[in-house]
């Protein structure tokens, strides 16, 4: 999921909190959440990192992550080795890719 693919969208949490994201001044801005606003500055921050605290700012407030489809996902190792694992409750079911 890209930056424009998230911004501008709100989420709800458990308590009713609706949380927005969208830019202001060249900061991105996470606000509605239970513990206030939150900022990140649109020119040191990539997509990963938005992706990382606009979920960890919503799930700090009661906003539940879905689960993924289940299916085969890879992730990479620090040694950029490659390893594949059943999504769902499965994590245990990974083998080495080649």
């Amino acid at each position: 999921m890209s930056i424009n693919q998230i911004l501008n969208s709100t989420r709800t949490g458990r308590d009713g909190l609706t949380m927005s994201l969208t830019i202001e001044n060249g900061y991105f801005v996470m606000d509605g959440g239970q513990w206030g606003r939150h900022t990140l500055s649109i020119a040191h921050t990539s997509d990963e990192r938005l992706r990382a605290h606009w979920d960890g700012y919503c799930q700090a407030s009661g906003w539940i992550k879905p689960r993924p489809e289940r299916g085969m996902y890879e992730r990479k190792t620090m040694s950029g080795e490659a390893l594949c694992f059943l999504a769902v409750g499965s994590q245990k079911q990974w083998r080495n890719r080649k």
